[in-house]
């Protein structure tokens, strides 16, 4: 039997390959009235970086990052996907509420003037991490013990 021959029956007996995914992304934001408060958290899942969004996620509540049952669906959302990158804004990102169904397009939202006064991208802070970083007994699922 040939090497060629074995390796065809080798690969018949494993069974087809699971697609490589290369450069897959998870986005978590958070979003609030201010800089200090987190009211919004969207994830969003991207196949490669660069590509349409698959998949998102918005999680909307006070206290979203002390609340063990969203760290659980947040966690099994990144698992889910097992993506290679996760990119999380550590700042507030913004107002929660969305331009067009919130407020009219190109104004200011009134229940957040915060907002209107400062540059959301200065507050972000986006890190790139590992997704296996994720610790759940944290106050805070990716960031660091203190």
């Amino acid at each position: 039997m040939s090497r060629r021959d074995k390796r065809k029956r080798e690969s018949a007996r494993r069974g087809p390959r699971r697609p490589v995914r290369r450069g897959s992304i998870v986005t978590i934001v958070q979003y609030g009235p201010d800089d200090k408060t987190v009211t919004k958290v969207v994830a969003a899942y991207y196949g490669v970086p660069g590509g349409a969004q698959i998949e998102m996620r918005k999680w909307v509540a006070t206290g979203l990052t002390t609340s063990l049952k969203f760290r659980e669906e947040l966690a099994a959302f990144v698992d889910r996907w097992r993506p290679d990158r996760v990119v999380f804004s550590l700042g507030v990102m913004g107002c929660p509420h969305e331009e067009g169904p919130d407020y009219p397009r190109g104004e200011v939202c009134s229940v957040c003037p915060f907002w209107a006064t400062h540059d959301r991208f200065e507050t972000a802070n986006p890190v790139v991490l590992d997704p296996r970083m994720i610790q759940l007994d944290n106050p805070w699922p990716w960031r660091a013990p203190e």
